[in-house]
């Protein structure tokens, strides 16, 4: 059941939900410990992994207070419920190409300034606020995107089709 909730936690409602897959990460792991048993290096690296992404999505507080609210669930209700989830057909709302990166509303409206080459300064006047808070923001879009510059955000942005002024 533990790995079956690690897969599920993987997949997490298509990305829409970082916190339902952070409580199935929680759900396993306890599941795995009451055991006394750890994951397969292949299958640990996968959830380490999906983790540091999930809070980097989310931000630690949340991801953790998730995590653990996940740790308390009852192993078969978490699954019944991950389960169903999965099984239900996904609503037809249009695709949000950022919604897996866990963005705020501010962060989506300065993501296309970035990717339209924009300077912070140049954000800021844009958006009226300061160019430190501006800074703020793209350090938070760089660490939610898993990129480690304004160039490669910026690609990211463009292959998702989210870049220019008009489209926040």
């Amino acid at each position: 059941m533990a790995y079956a909730l690690i897969g599920l936690a993987l997949v997490g409602r298509g990305g829409t939900d970082p916190g339902w897959s952070a409580r199935l990460h929680g759900a396993a792991d306890q599941a795995l410990a009451d055991l006394g048993h750890a994951l397969e290096p292949l299958e640990a690296r996968l959830a380490d992994q999906d983790r540091r992404r999930l809070r980097a999505a989310m931000g630690t507080q949340a991801f953790d207070a998730e995590y653990a609210a996940g740790r308390t669930l009852d192993l078969t209700l978490a699954m019944d419920t991950a389960v169903a989830e999965q099984a239900r057909p996904a609503a037809r709302a249009p695709l949000d190409p950022l919604a897996r990166f866990g963005l705020t509303e501010r962060e989506r409206e300065v993501l296309p300034l970035l990717a339209a080459g924009r300077s912070n300064p140049e954000i800021g006047r844009a958006l009226f606020i300061s160019t430190k808070t501006v800074s703020v923001h793209v350090s938070n879009i760089l660490a939610k995107l898993g990129v480690s510059g304004r160039v490669e955000a910026a690609a990211v942005a463009h292959r998702l089709g989210v870049y220019g002024p008009a489209a926040h």
